[in-house]
C-alpha cells in the first residue's frame, strides 16, 4: 500500500521545480477544498535561473557535459540540483509558455469529492488563455469546462480567473490550455482524482508500492502558433526552412498511411528528452523500482500530433485502466496512447537488477534490419540495486510463434510484423465500473438518436481544410455557454454542405436520450490519417470498432468499411448499409461490459460505435486532438439539452463578444468635453445635396444625424448674425452719407471704419477643400 505524502502547493513566485513524476497528493483526504495557485509566464528552455532570481544563465552542451555561461566568455559545470531547475526539454532553445516556472505543469492530484479552487493569474503580454480540464465531465459547472469561445471568454493578459469545481470523476486525467495552440508550448500537466479509501475497483492497484506519471509529448523547435500559421498558408512542405532545397515529406506508417502532417523532431518525457538521441549530456527521465516491486504507471499523451507506442525492455504492461476508467487486467507487450488519450498500467519489476528503456515510439516504418521507430522518446527504468547507467537493454522481438500483444492498433499491422492487436473495445470494464455506469439502452426511437460524424480532411479545398461532415467550424463570438441572445453571435450551418462550408456546428441532444456516436474517418484524400477524437462533459462506452479491409501483405488499405453508406466522396451523410441496422440494432457491438473514454482513435477508412446518455446539461466540444486538426476547423458542439435546462450561471461570470456602436447614440453633456479639451474631429462625406459639410468626432461617437443638425444650426446662427451685422453696417453708412451730404462741409467727414472695408472678408471651414462655396460665410 502507498503511504500517502502530501505535498503543499505554496503562493509564492518561484524560479522553478523539478517535475514531481511521483503521484503525491496535494492535499489530504480529510480536506473538503484543494487550493492552488498558479501564474502563467514566459519561460526559456536550457536556461538555469537561482532561486527568486530573474537573471538567467544559458545550459551549454560541450563534449556531452552541460555547464551553465555565468558570462560571455565563461562556463562553469552545473550541478545536479542546479538541473533541477532547468527545463531541458529536448536540447533546444526555446521559448515556452510555465505554469509556475514549470514546463510541464505541476501536477494536481486531488481526492475524489473535493472542491478543487486554481486561481490562474495571466502574466503573458499579449495572450488569452484558458484551462481546460480535460476528463471531467463538470456536472452542475460546464462553464468551468475551460474552452476558449465555449464555456468562457479567454484570460486576458494581466488577469486573473478562478476555476472551481468538483473532483467527481476518479482516475487519471490532465489539464492543458485550450486557446489556440498553446498547449504545445508547455501549457499542460497532469491531473489526478483518487479515491477517497486509496483502493480501486481492481486489486492491482491495491497492492501498488508506487505510483508514477508518465507525461509524454511530441516537441517541435517551432512554436505552436507558427505551425498553424504554415497550414495555413500551406507552407507545411517546407517545414525545414523556407530556404532550404528540398520538401519535407511526412512520416510514413507501417499500414502505408502518413502517421502526421507536420515531420516528428523529438518527444519528451515529463519535460526531458533528446533532439538527437546520438548526442550525450542531456538528461533522461529515469523512474526507479526495487526488485519485487509493483509499479502502476499513469500514461498521459500530450502529443500535439503524435500517437505513441509505449513498451519497457523485458517488462510486460497490465493494462488496468483507460482515460481515468478501469478494465479488467490484460497484459500485453505495449499499449498505443494517442493524443488526449490515457492509459494505467502495472510494471512488475521481476527482472534481473539494471536499466531498462522505457520506450515511446511513433509508428513509424523502422529502418531496414530494425525493429524499433526511428522516431522515439525514451526514459529509463532503474533498478535501486544497480548502477545508474544509461540501459543497454533490447526491445522485444515480435516472432510468428510468439506476436506481440499491442493494445489500442490505430491500424491492423501486415503480418510481416507478427503483431496482435487488440482493440479498445476488445478491453472490458471491471463489474464495479459496469455496475455504476451501465450501458444506455434503447427504450423507444423518439428517445434514441445516432449521430453519423464524419471527421476528415475536405476534399474539395487544398491544402488543410479540417471538417466534420464537411463542416469546417467557426468558433462564436460569444461563449456558448454564457447564453448569449441576438443576432450575429454565431455562423448558422445549411443542413447539408456538398462544398466544403464554415459555421459554428452546433447538434442539439435532447435530455435524457440515449446517444449513439457513430465517428467516421472516411474520404479518398490523399492527406488522412488516424484522427484520435475527444469529448467534453461525457465518457462514453466503446461499443464497437471497425478497421478497414487491409492487404496482409504490405498492410495497405484495399477497401474502406462496407457497413457505411456515403453519398459523397466525403461521406458527409452517411448511414448504415444496411437498414436493419437502424435504431441501436447493430451486430457485434458490446452491451454487456464494454469500457468508457472520452478520447477514442478513429481508423482511417474506419468506424467507431460509442454510446451514452445525454444527462449533462451543458455546451460540450467534440473535436480530433491533434491540434492543427482542432484549430483549422475538424470540431463540433453538442448542446445537452435546452438553455432552461442548464446551470445559472454565476453572479459577475466575465462575458466578451463584439462591440457595434448603436446606430444612434444620443449626445449627453460630457459629450462635447474632448473636443473641448482638444480632439480634432475628423471629415466625413458630405450630404447627397451638398447643402452642408459634415464632421464626426470619433472619440465622442457622436452620431452623423445629430452632428449634422448641430452643424446647421450653428451656420444659421452665424448666418443671421452675420446679416443683422450688415444691415447695421448699411444703416450706418447711409447716415453717415446723409450727413455730409446736408451739412456739406468736408472737414466734419468721419474716417471710414473697421466695417466699411471695400471687399468683404471670407471666412472657411478648416475642412475647406471638402465643403462647397455654399458653405462660405462672409463677415463684413
Amino acid at each position: 500500500m502507498v503511504t500517502p505524502i502530501y505535498l503543499l502547493y505554496l503562493v509564492v513566485a518561484v524560479s522553478g521545480v523539478a517535475f514531481e513524476k511521483e503521484v503525491v497528493p496535494s492535499c489530504g483526504p480529510e480536506e473538503d477544498l484543494c487550493e492552488f495557485h498558479w501564474t502563467i509566464d514566459y519561460k526559456e528552455t536550457m536556461v538555469y535561473f537561482k532561486r527568486d532570481s530573474h537573471v538567467g544563465e544559458p545550459v551549454v552542451l560541450v563534449n556531452e557535459t552541460l555547464y551553465k555561461r555565468t558570462s560571455c566568455n565563461t562556463l562553469e559545470p552545473i550541478s545536479d540540483e542546479e538541473l533541477q531547475n532547468v527545463t531541458t526539454a529536448d536540447g533546444r532553445y526555446k521559448s515556452v509558455y510555465a505554469i509556475n516556472q514549470q514546463v510541464p505543469g505541476p501536477p494536481v492530484v486531488v481526492y475524489q469529492g473535493q472542491q478543487v479552487v486554481v486561481h490562474v493569474h495571466n502574466k503573458l503580454l499579449s495572450d488569452g488563455v484558458t484551462i481546460h480540464w480535460h476528463g471531467l465531465t463538470q456536472k452542475g459547472t460546464p462553464w468551468m469546462d475551460g474552452t476558449g469561445s465555449i464555456s468562457q471568454c479567454p484570460i486576458d493578459p494581466h488577469s486573473t480567473f478562478v476555476y472551481r469545481f468538483m473532483a467527481d470523476d476518479v482516475g487519471t486525467s490532465w489539464y492543458h490550455a485550450h486557446h489556440g495552440m498553446m498547449r504545445n508550448d508547455g501549457l499542460a500537466g497532469p491531473l489526478i482524482v483518487l479515491p477517497r479509501d486509496n483502493v480501486r475497483a481492481d486489486n492491482a492497484t491495491a497492492t501498488v508500492d508506487k505510483q508514477y506519471i508518465l507525461f509524454v509529448q511530441d516537441w517541435f523547435y517551432m512554436s505552436g502558433q507558427d505551425i498553424y500559421s504554415y497550414f495555413s498558408a500551406y507552407l507545411n512542405p517546407y517545414f525545414n526552412g523556407l530556404d532550404k532545397e528540398g520538401c519535407t515529406k511526412p512520416g510514413n506508417g507501417q499500414n502505408g498511411e502518413i502517421i502526421g502532417d507536420i515531420p516528428f523532431e523529438s518527444a519528451i518525457i515529463n519535460g526531458k528528452g533528446r533532439y538527437n538521441e546520438s548526442i550525450g549530456g542531456l538528461p533522461y527521465e529515469s523512474f526507479t523500482v526495487k526488485t519485487g516491486g509493483v509499479y502502476q504507471f499513469r500514461i498521459i499523451n500530450a502529443a500535439m500530433v503524435y500517437a505513441f507506442r509505449v513498451s519497457v525492455d523485458q517488462h510486460p504492461l497490465t493494462v488496468i485502466s483507460t482515460d481515468g476508467n478501469d478494465v479488467t487486467e490484460f497484459e500485453a507487450e505495449s499499449v498505443v496512447v494517442h493524443s488526449g488519450e490515457r492509459f494505467d498500467v502495472i510494471i512488475r519489476a521481476d527482472q534481473r537488477p539494471g536499466s531498462y528503456w522505457i520506450r515511446t515510439e511513433t509508428l513509424d516504418t523502422p529502418l531496414k534490419g530494425e525493429t524499433s521507430s526511428p522516431s522515439s522518446g525514451l526514459a529509463v527504468l532503474q533498478y535501486q540495486d544497480a548502477d545508474p547507467v544509461l540501459p543497454q537493454s533490447q526491445k522485444a522481438v515480435c516472432e510468428k510463434n510468439s506476436p506481440c500483444k499491442v493494445v489500442n492498433c490505430l491500424f491492423l499491422y501486415s503480418s510481416k510484423y507478427n503483431i496482435q492487436c487488440t482493440s479498445v473495445a476488445d478491453l472490458r470494464a471491471t463489474p464495479e465500473g459496469q455496475t455504476i455506469n451501465p450501458v444506455p439502452t434503447v427504450t423507444s426511437t423518439e428517445r434514441f438518436q445516432e449521430l453519423f460524424l464524419n471527421f476528415v480532411y475536405a476534399r474539395s479545398r487544398t491544402p488543410i481544410s479540417a471538417a466534420v461532415n464537411n463542416k469546417g467550424f467557426v468558433r462564436p463570438s460569444v461563449p456558448l455557454q454564457t447564453y448569449p441572445v441576438g443576432d450575429g453571435v454565431f455562423t448558422e450551418c445549411p443542413e447539408h454542405c456538398d462544398k466544403y462550408c464554415t459555421c459554428t456546428h452546433v447538434i442539439k441532444l435532447g435530455m435524457g436520450n440515449t446517444v449513439q456516436l457513430v465517428l467516421l474517418n472516411m474520404n479518398d484524400s490523399p492527406y488522412g490519417l488516424t484522427h484520435p477524437i475527444h469529448i467534453h462533459g461525457h465518457h462514453a462506452h466503446i461499443i464497437k470498432v471497425v478497421y478497414p479491409e487491409y492487404d496482409q501483405q504490405n498492410g495497405k488499405i484495399l477497401e474502406r468499411s462496407q457497413d457505411i453508406r456515403c453519398d459523397t466522396p466525403n461521406c458527409n451523410n452517411a448511414t448504415w448499409s444496411n437498414s436493419s441496422w437502424q435504431f441501436g440494432n447493430v451486430p457485434g457491438v458490446n452491451l454487456d461490459n464494454p469500457p468508457q473514454k472520452d478520447t477514442v482513435s478513429i481508423p482511417r477508412q474506419g468506424y467507431v460505435v460509442m454510446r451514452m446518455t445525454a444527462d449533462n446539461p451543458g455546451y460540450w466540444f467534440l473535436h480530433c486532438h491533434i491540434e492543427v486538426h482542432q484549430t483549422a476547423g475538424m470540431t463540433l458542439v453538442l448542446q445537452d439539452g435546452e438553455i432552461t435546462d442548464m446551470p445559472a450561471l454565476p453572479v459577475g461570470f466575465p462575458t466578451c463578444g463584439d462591440y457595434r456602436p448603436a446606430t444612434e447614440t444620443k449626445l449627453t453633456d460630457n459629450t462635447s468635453l474632448s473636443t473641448r479639451l482638444g480632439s480634432r474631429p475628423s471629415v466625413s462625406a458630405s450630404d447627397n445635396d451638398g447643402s452642408a459639410c459634415v464632421t464626426s468626432n470619433k472619440a465622442d461617437k457622436i452620431s452623423a444625424v445629430d452632428q449634422r443638425t448641430s452643424y446647421i444650426l450653428l451656420i444659421c446662427i452665424l448666418a443671421v448674425t452675420n446679416v443683422a451685422s450688415l444691415i447695421v453696417a448699411c444703416v450706418g453708412k447711409r447716415r453717415r452719407t446723409k450727413i455730409s451730404f446736408v451739412l456739406k462741409a468736408p472737414s466734419y467727414r468721419r474716417p471710414i471704419e473697421i466695417n466699411d472695408k471695400p471687399e468683404p472678408e471670407v471666412f472657411f471651414s478648416k475642412n475647406d477643400e471638402l465643403c462647397s462655396s455654399k458653405e462660405k460665410l462672409l463677415l463684413t
